[in-house]
């Protein structure tokens, strides 16, 4: 399951506009440095994008090499703890997108996309012109389920890196956008970044829609993988609902390493102070 993206030049502008981040190279392997809590650290690799390696990772030589303190690792398929999954659709093997939606979709699934079908939705594909009206969408849709919301210039960060591989695709009502997904195709990869619905219109199906539409476009432009990014085990009606488009969840190694138990103590410390400060922010 080979991915492109984490050793693009692309991703590491856009790790280094997102996270203040530098991307080198340990001998194959892709790694991003950046101060995480007050503590030096190299981060394999550092967002929602899983590298899978067929060998270990052995910190030490990464501790001397590049004069870290703390290593941090998401791997796939990687022994060791597992708290994420990422969630990967192989769009690959099929003949058309009615054969995907036949032999991938679950049945439920299928029919609430063919619902939404019949009520008169229509998509646009933008880049960066339609991001204001995504990010209305975007941040009321994330304020009433209380998930974090992203400023619009950190959305806008993925144009900015991706340049033209960056794309918008807005579902319509009418002339009001209803559901959105931000999404970046990379060689046979295309990664679903950021989505949106709105809960008013939930009952057209809008966001099955717009997930299905961006799904068929990956097809129709010869993508092998869609990668609806990496989800919590403890969040398992996430992970059903991507399940239901096909995706198949594949374990991610989630690790961190220090350079001794005075780093351990000091990254515990200042993780819980910033996280006090958040709190009484």
């Amino acid at each position: 399951m080979y991915n492109p993206i984490p050793y693009s030049d692309e991703y590491a502008e856009f790790c280094r506009l997102r996270y203040n981040t530098r991307r080198v190279f340990f001998e194959t392997l892709p790694l991003f440095l950046h101060d995480n809590h007050g503590i030096k650290t190299a981060e394999i690799p550092h967002s929602n994008y899983y590298l899978e390696l067929k060998e270990t990772i052995n910190p030490k030589k990464l501790f001397d090499s590049l004069q870290v303190d703390m290593v941090k690792v998401n791997l796939l398929n990687h022994p060791g703890t597992t708290r994420f999954v990422a969630m990967i659709l192989d769009v690959g093997d099929v003949a058309s997108a009615e054969d995907l939606l036949q032999r991938r979709v679950v049945l439920r699934r299928r029919n609430q996309i063919r619902f939404a079908y019949k009520q008169n939705l229509y998509t646009k594909l933008m880049d960066r012109e339609g991001l204001e009206e995504f990010y209305e969408l975007y941040r009321t849709h994330h304020e009433r389920r209380k998930f974090r919301v992203r400023g619009i210039e950190e959305l806008g960060n993925i144009f900015a890196a991706f340049g033209d591989r960056a794309h918008l695709m807005g579902a319509y009502d009418g002339d009001r956008m209803v559901a959105g997904l931000l999404f970046v195709t990379y060689g046979t990869t295309l990664w679903m970044i950021v989505n949106a619905s709105d809960y008013v219109s939930s009952h057209k199906q809008v966001n099955n829609y717009i997930y299905w539409e961006v799904i068929k476009y990956g097809f129709d432009h010869s993508v092998e993988r869609v990668d609806f990014g990496g989800t919590p085990i403890a969040d398992t009606g996430n992970i059903q609902y991507k399940r239901g488009f096909g995706a198949i969840p594949v374990p991610i190694y989630s690790g961190i390493f220090f350079r001794n138990f005075k780093t351990r103590v000091r990254y515990w410390v200042n993780q819980k102070v910033w996280h006090l400060k958040l709190r009484f922010r």
